[in-house]
């Protein structure tokens, strides 16, 4: 027999795979800054229309990183007790980006 699995955890994990599917990796240090101003935003968005948790937000979208904003996110210490919004202004500084309004608390 299995064991029920956890009502919170099966959320989670739907919500995961959801936002998992809707994004792409980012970010090439090549690219234009309205390029991760952008991913940004979507990734903004697929938070709210996959209804994931705040707890799940960094890992998840730290996830979605690779090449140049993958190493500095690495990196970063202590990585773990950082919020979406504190990341999202660490990565306008690290990337240069112009001012913008996070929409993630």
């Amino acid at each position: 027999m299995v064991a029920p699995i956890d009502p919170q955890t099966e959320a989670n994990h739907r919500a995961g795979t959801a936002f998992n599917m809707m994004m792409h990796r980012f970010f090439d240090e090549h690219q234009a800054p309205w390029v991760l101003m952008e991913w940004i935003h979507n990734v903004e968005v697929a938070f709210r229309f996959c209804h994931v948790r705040h707890q799940l937000h960094v890992d998840l979208a730290t996830m979605r990183l690779r090449g140049h904003a993958l190493i500095w996110w690495l990196s970063m210490p202590k990585r773990h007790i950082l919020n979406c919004p504190q990341i999202l202004e660490m990565l306008r500084d690290e990337f240069e980006l112009p001012p913008y309004e996070a929409t993630v608390e």
